[in-house]
């Protein structure tokens, strides 16, 4: 049985960001188009799953970013699926563009449910050598540094067709809680313009640990694990307003002038700024 599948899509204006380049969460709303076109290639048609109240949860993710994308690019997404017990499936996700150069590598984790929360076994075990797997586990705060804290509602428009948040809404969450972590500072894109700074995100894990259902409150805490030279790493908690954990990530950012479109260590005026916020010295 062939696990593997490839779809193309054409990224459009609508899926671009500010900076005129596609948004983070197009890639994995690309790979989720694939792994349900894997799925309906193997007998599992939406229809199928709808009809069984199956569902995909999702667990966790990795993403690297390899190339920046702008409007009307062909990509090509090809999807591998490695089944594993109790529902468990990692999918490996490779985009490329039209030239064959990649621009992005996603990997995935979901459990299939049924509509008692039951594990369902999608796809038959296979004979065959895994990926190395980049899903990374999240290290707890250490308490040694400052965070802020966010107040954000989960949006009712980012559920899917079953009624669930899919995975890019978590990472929406998770983006919207850097946004509001710059607000805060007073990090707003002018001020960055005014520093010739960008921090570009080009590399991460996410822990998605308990469904966060649509309009919920959460609290997002943010901070910074280090900055390596032209490096930022970005840490991120997200809390029900009880305190439970209900995700978390730990992202690689690059420093980047803007004027210059190059890497480059951060700035003393933004260093300073950061500098409560950093966990480790």
């Amino acid at each position: 049985m062939n696990e593997k599948s490839s779809i193309s899509l054409t990224t459009r204006m609508a899926d671009l960001d500010p900076l005129r380049h596609v948004n983070n969460r197009i890639y994995e709303q690309f790979c989720a188009e694939g792994r349900y076109r894997l799925l309906e290639e193997h007998g599992y048609s939406l229809q199928a799953l709808l009809n069984h109240a199956i569902v995909l949860r999702p667990i966790a993710s990795f993403v690297k970013f390899e190339r920046q994308q702008r409007a009307g690019i062909e990509l090509h997404v090809q999807t591998e699926a490695f089944p594993l017990e109790d529902g468990l499936i990692l999918w490996d996700h490779h985009i490329s563009g039209a030239d064959g150069e990649p621009a992005c590598y996603l990997q995935a984790k979901t459990a299939a449910l049924d509509g008692r929360s039951n594990p369902v076994e999608l796809l038959a075990a296979v004979e065959k050598a895994a990926p190395g797997v980049y899903i990374e586990d999240v290290p707890e705060f250490s308490g040694n540094c400052e965070r802020t804290a966010s107040a954000y509602s989960a949006i009712y428009t980012d559920r899917d067709v079953f009624g669930r948040l899919p995975l890019a809404a978590y990472w929406r969450v998770f983006e919207e809680g850097r946004h509001m972590f710059g607000e805060q500072l007073g990090l707003t894109m002018q001020k960055l313009v005014q520093l010739d700074t960008h921090v570009f995100w080009i590399a991460g894990t996410y822990q998605c640990y308990k469904p966060i259902a649509a309009g919920q409150q959460v609290i997002i805490h943010t901070w910074l694990e280090r900055i390596d030279r032209i490096r930022a790493y970005f840490r991120q908690e997200i809390r029900s307003a009880a305190g439970d954990l209900l995700g978390a990530s730990r992202e690689q950012h690059l420093i980047v002038s803007l004027s210059e479109s190059r890497p480059k260590t951060a700035p003393s005026e933004l260093a300073a700024i950061l500098e409560p916020y950093i966990e480790i010295a």
